[in-house]
């Protein structure tokens, strides 16, 4: 079904730099969070993006080839390249007849909430150009959410080729955002015992430190004491012996 999971929340909706996924659970202060591991390289993460948006813009021109004719000939669109992705979701908002796939009527969806999905769904595609053509700061959980809505759009339009050429990536994000949620376990929970000795290790030591002074303080005082007498004594005799 072309629809199915259009109803979790988009990247445009969700909360920002949501990587729960790559999430643990975790004593450590923020400073030792890892960043370079929810966040590809900025070239790596703004070619994905425009090459979705590309694809997904031929998508919409192939689309329109066979059910919007009307509306290329109109504006003179003749290639993928003359229309933005963008201008494609507000043309495919103003139609009643959008998403055109029939919905097996088991699901019983009424034609109001195949719309409402499909919207939302555009709203999607809306907010992936803003954040290829803005750089818009992801996460690689962010970007695989937005691999994941493309690829939903592009069955809704029953774009297989291009669906062809977005599987392969999609895959290897999702292998990568795997591989790098057990890279931070793995740093977090050797970095949890590490912080945990070192706070065990820094109280040994405060209290080393505290019971240092003490004594110190201790032998100072009895050093002072008896520094006193002696004065005292050499006092005490030089009165005694009449020399004050």
């Amino acid at each position: 079904n072309v629809l199915t999971g259009l109803a979790v929340p988009t990247a445009q909706t969700a909360p920002a730099n949501d990587d729960s996924v790559l999430q643990a659970d975790t004593q450590l202060a923020p400073s030792y969070q890892f960043e370079s591991l929810t966040h590809l390289p900025q070239r790596i993460k703004h070619g994905v993006m425009a090459y979705m948006q590309t694809l997904l813009e031929v998508a919409c021109f192939q689309f329109a080839q066979h059910a919007l004719p009307d509306v290329l000939a109109q504006h003179r669109w003749d290639c993928a390249e003359a229309v933005d992705l963008v201008r494609w979701v507000s043309v495919l908002r103003e139609r009643d007849d959008f998403p055109p796939v029939a919905i097996p009527s088991s699901l019983a969806v009424s034609p109001r909430e195949r719309h409402e999905a499909a919207t939302a769904l555009l709203s999607s595609m809306a907010s992936l150009r803003h954040a290829a053509v803005d750089r818009h700061r992801l996460t690689i959980k962010e970007v695989e959410q937005y691999i994941g809505q493309a690829a939903a759009f592009l069955r809704l339009l029953g774009a297989t080729s291009c669906l062809e050429r977005l599987t392969p990536l999609q895959e290897t994000v999702s292998i990568a955002v795997h591989h790098l949620g057990e890279g931070r376990n793995a740093s977090t929970t050797t970095l949890n015992e590490v912080a945990t000795y070192t706070a065990g290790r820094r109280a040994e030591l405060e209290a080393l430190e505290r019971a240092t002074r003490d004594q110190a303080l201790s032998r100072e005082g009895a050093m002072s004491e008896r520094a006193g007498e002696e004065i005292e004594r050499t006092m005490y005799h030089l009165i005694m012996s009449g020399r004050l």
